[in-house]
């Protein structure tokens, strides 16, 4: 409950911030994939608090695997992308694994990505982001990136795994967002939402 408060209290910045349960999250954010991934993560972690990277038998799961992504939480509050799916590296137009959101992205897209992924590294919570933001490889498309801690010692988190994907014309997510989205707004929009999981 202390963390909850607290992740409440660091947000009141954010564009847009949403706390849920995990029901809720589940729930809100009505995408197969969100909740197929939760399922993977949850299955990978057996009795410990966070499964650790070599818990993660990408292969289980072949129709995500494509947009799944491992990232390292580094020191100094940066992440360094250990692995991207395939389908990751043609949305980017290239393979990042090896470097640093630093040496990869800038301007607000990297403000936004590491806020989002140091939440769920500092608060250990299930991150759902929905974002439309121009960036150096693409232009207004919607885009979601999840997010769930991994602990190699499985307890402290010290990575996340995630996905990454567009949205379609007409998916879900895109429905009920799009009226806050528009090509004109060139501040683009961030939805985060985050949820609780369980010990």
């Amino acid at each position: 409950m202390a963390r909850e408060a607290e992740l409440k209290d660091v947000r009141g910045d954010l564009m847009d911030v949403r706390t849920h349960t995990l029901a809720e999250l589940l729930f809100d954010n009505a995408d197969d994939r969100i909740r197929a991934f939760y399922e993977f993560w949850d299955r990978s972690r057996g009795a410990k608090h966070y499964p650790a990277q070599k818990d993660l038998r990408l292969s289980a799961v072949p129709k995500l695997l494509p947009e799944i992504f491992i990232i390292d939480h580094l020191p100094e509050g940066d992440f360094r992308y250990r692995f991207m799916g395939t389908a990751i590296d043609r949305l980017v137009g290239g393979s990042f694994t090896g470097r640093r959101f630093s040496e990869s992205r800038s301007g607000r897209v990297l403000s936004e990505i590491t806020e989002f992924f140091g939440t769920v590294v500092r608060f250990h919570v299930y991150g759902v982001m929905h974002t439309r933001l121009r960036s150096e490889t693409t232009s207004w498309d919607i885009f979601t990136r999840t997010g769930l801690p991994v602990a190699d010692d499985g307890e402290t988190p010290n990575k996340v795994v995630g996905m990454i994907f567009t949205n379609s014309k007409g998916s879900r997510i895109e429905e009920n967002y799009s009226a806050h989205w528009t090509a004109t707004d060139e501040q683009g929009l961030v939805v985060k939402s985050y949820g609780a999981l369980p010990d």
